[in-house]
């Protein structure tokens, strides 16, 4: 399974979960990465879809794949599990790691607990499912 970071993750903070990843001892077999590491910067919404793969996780914080009607037939279609993550105000790498850092675990319950496609919300007051 892909784990894909929308564009603006810095490569650094996908180095963090990485080492998360193998902290919680996940019993997965995953690939983390980003659209950064994999060269596709302002690839469009569609392309990213295709590139996270069918039942792989996207995190973004493009507002597009939990409101366009076009790319959530997608996300059905592939059986995508997508976090959107609202981030903080004027994030610097530290507040955004953080932000992530906190919420990783309950993200990992998600993607290994829930039945995909889904679309949660995540933000300083928690996470929260959007209904298909």
């Amino acid at each position: 399974m892909r784990i894909l970071f929308d564009e603006n993750a810095p490569n650094k903070l996908i180095e963090g979960i990485l080492a998360l990843t193998y902290f919680f001892e996940l019993d997965m077999s995953v690939e983390i990465t980003s659209i950064q590491l994999l060269g596709k910067l302002s690839a469009p919404d569609e392309e990213v879809l295709e590139i996270v793969g069918d039942g792989g996780i996207l995190i973004s914080h493009d507002k597009d794949f939990k409101k366009h009607k076009k790319l959530r037939r997608i996300i059905e279609q592939k059986g995508i599990g997508v976090f959107w993550v609202k981030q903080p105000n004027r994030p610097d790498f530290f507040e955004l790691s953080k932000f992530l850092l906190n919420n990783w675990e309950e993200m990992i319950d998600k993607i290994l607990n829930e039945r995909k496609p889904f679309i949660f919300n995540v933000s300083r007051s928690g996470m929260s499912k959007i209904n298909f």
